[in-house]
């Protein structure tokens, strides 16, 4: 039973490739993952495991003990794993709000320098988002005044 739960645990998508934010540079996003999909995989992996906990429910002690237990073990891990990964998700994309929102107070504020320097780090790294942030009336204002 221990070793199809590790399994289970190591195979679950949220725990691979889901990861709260780490502190960054204020001119810089948290590097994160917002993708759902790691999770959805693992909700639907938890399914067949509950069913077939179920159905050996249903069967003699025996059956129950050396298949239900396990699969009941490992449909609990993929659940885990999916609460897991709504948390990290979760929390990435308040970290990217909450950054957004501190560069918009700081363009509305006429506080342009962090605005530019995080276009910058974006010209590199993330292009179509740097298209959204040049988009944004709140961040046009700084690039239209160094324009001038």
């Amino acid at each position: 039973m221990w070793r199809a739960l590790g399994l289970a645990v190591v195979a679950s998508c949220s725990f691979v490739f889901t990861g709260s934010p780490q502190p960054t540079a204020p001119a810089e996003l948290p590097v994160c993952t917002t993708s759902r999909a790691p999770i959805v995989g693992d909700a639907i992996a938890a399914v067949p495991a509950f069913v077939v906990a179920g159905f050996a429910v249903d069967t003699d002690a025996r059956v129950a003990l050396e298949l239900g237990m396990p699969a009941l073990a490992i449909g609990a891990a993929f659940v885990a794993a999916t609460l897991y990964g709504l948390h990290a998700t979760a929390a990435c994309r308040d970290a990217i709000d909450d950054r957004l929102l501190a560069l918009m107070r700081d363009a509305d504020a006429g506080r342009c320098e962090p605005v530019i320097a995080f276009a910058k780090t974006l010209l590199d790294r993330d292009p179509v988002m740097l298209r959204a942030v040049l988009a944004n009336p709140s961040f046009e204002r700084c690039f239209s005044a160094t324009a001038e």
